[in-house]
């Protein structure tokens, strides 16, 4: 997984379109999750499935940036 505030890549079985919008939920081990929308801006076969790399979709205001952060600190905890 590569993930940031502003996207996610993923390995996936999966197979979606470019363009497509998805909802996607996001927890830690300690179920904190948060649910965001992400378009699909590429998609790449592989051995296993598929990589993806979706945007993050969000509308570009102040409280839209403090929760970008926190689904950041969300996230990252599920890599600890």
């Amino acid at each position: 997984m590569d993930f940031n505030r502003y996207g996610i890549a993923l390995e996936i079985e999966e197979n979606y379109s470019v363009g497509e919008i998805l909802n996607i939920r996001l927890c830690n081990e300690l179920e904190s999750c948060a649910e965001i929308k992400g378009l699909v801006c590429n998609l790449t076969s592989t051995d296993d499935g598929y990589r993806i790399g979706i945007r993050f979709e969000s509308e570009n205001n102040q409280a839209t940036s403090v929760a970008m952060l926190l689904l950041e600190r969300v996230v990252m905890g599920l890599a600890s």
